[in-house]
């Protein structure tokens, strides 16, 4: 299938963006902090406003990006002051002289067209992740030895002192001496020679035992480059809902021929709805109801139990190849899309947060969830994981998103699927 056009992307995804984030621990599934109040007491969750643009750069490689300014406050009131500064598309930048403060500022990010790891998909929604992850493959630079001409020139002088306490006489003798020791100790050990083959295979098999041990214990003790990684999924439904989920990971093995290593650091979810174009808001726009809205669909949970049974999945995969580029004939990277629609049926997922099972599923508000997979591809030893998002946005309606890295860290597909339940295949289960 053909791939989006980034600017059909950019369309349907820019604009002004508002909701709730909150950050919840891997570990427990409990709420994290996110700031402090004035009153220095921790706070849980955070109004959260975005304003998305795209802006083509002038200078340097002339990048397509979208840019992304992101304001929090903890209460609605402050939060509508801030959306008036974005709909008049005014971004104060936080931590500078003349801002207005930690609460009334605004964070950028950004990502552009080409960028390494970002996977978009119709409808605006998108993967943003690193394309490996583990430890770095770059092998340690050794420092190089700088010559000292002092130590040379000490070490010239002994040797010509050496030379000269020895006639050249003493030297033939010496040599002589040297020859005669070294025929004697050729003769015993030839004599030892048949009595070390007697036990040479024996000793061959112990030590290749101990080799093996040897190498499991390194590896087992081995200590680990852990490097962080941050993984994104957005997912949009109906042009003006979107749940963004940001996923903190601790990584290490893969590349260097150990095993892939993940542990999930911190997951943070924001629900935002589209309140309208950069540059149009009022404070007027947002809908009736919206902040109740919100914070009704804070509180819901995914139901697990209701994952079971017959579902039509319609799912859209990303790969990215070698290519050659049509405008230069240079190698590039291309991505190539791919769609199918099947039906499948589905188990009651396992829930994770509090010492669950490898692979269980992590709820999170807003009836979303984070699941994380050891797989082992391709029957080999070692195994990849998979970095799996899923929200429930509506009753019989499941939207998922899928990074698949393989044993060495390398990403192999991005994928998203919308699931529809199958009431017609269910209640023929049932009346059999």
């Amino acid at each position: 299938m053909p791939a989006p056009y980034w600017s059909t992307f950019c369309g349907v995804s820019n604009g002004l963006w508002c909701g709730i984030t909150q950050a919840v621990s891997p570990s427990t599934g409990q709420p994290e902090p996110l700031a402090l109040d004035d009153q220095r007491k921790p706070l849980l969750q955070l109004h959260q406003c975005c304003v998305e643009e795209r802006v083509v750069e002038e200078e340097g490689d002339g990048a397509d990006c979208v840019v992304r300014h992101v304001t929090r406050a903890s209460t609605l009131e402050g939060l509508q002051r801030e959306m008036v500064q974005g709909g008049q598309l005014v971004f104060p930048a936080c931590g500078v002289p003349g801002a207005a403060g930690v609460s009334e500022c605004w964070d950028e990010e950004r990502f552009s067209s080409c960028q390494e790891g970002l996977v978009v998909f119709d409808g605006g929604s998108y993967s943003l992740g690193p394309g490996t992850m583990g430890s770095p493959t770059e092998a340690p630079v050794k420092e190089a030895v700088a010559f000292d001409e002092a130590a040379a020139a000490a070490a010239a002088a002994a040797l010509e002192a050496a030379l000269a306490a020895h006639p050249a006489a003493d030297s033939v003798d010496l040599l002589q001496g040297e020859q005669a020791e070294e025929e004697e100790e050729v003769e015993e050990e030839a004599g030892s020679e048949a009595e070390a083959a007697d036990t040479e295979a024996a000793d061959k098999e112990e030590a290749a035992a101990a080799a093996a041990a040897l190498k499991l214990a390194k590896e087992e003790t081995a200590e680990f480059d852990w490097t962080a990684v941050v993984i994104e999924h957005c997912m949009q439904w109906g042009g003006e809902q979107r749940l963004r989920i940001r996923l903190t990971l601790d990584t290490a093995g893969g590349a260097d021929g150990t095993e892939l290593e993940v542990q999930p650091l911190r997951v943070a979810v924001a629900r935002e709805a589209w309140e309208g174009l950069p540059g149009s808001f009022t404070p007027a726009t947002p809908g009736a109801g919206a902040a109740e809205q919100q914070e009704a669909s804070r509180r819901v949970r995914l139901d697990t139990s209701a994952l079971a049974g017959h579902w039509k999945v319609f799912e859209v995969s990303a790969v990215t190849v070698d290519d050659v580029s049509m405008q230069t004939g240079l190698p590039t990277r291309s991505t190539l899309y791919s769609a199918q629609e099947t039906s499948r049926r589905l188990g009651r997922a396992s829930e994770g947060g509090q010492g669950g099972d490898e692979g269980a599923l992590l709820l999170l508000p807003h009836s979303a969830g984070v699941q994380l997979e050891a797989l082992r591809l391709d029957n080999g030893r070692r195994r990849g994981v998979r970095v799996s998002t899923h929200w429930s946005p509506q009753p019989d309606m499941l939207l998922s998103m899928a990074r698949l890295y393989d044993a060495d860290g390398k990403v192999l597909e991005v994928s998203t699927s919308t699931a529809i339940r199958d009431a017609a295949a269910d209640l023929a289960e049932r009346s059999i």
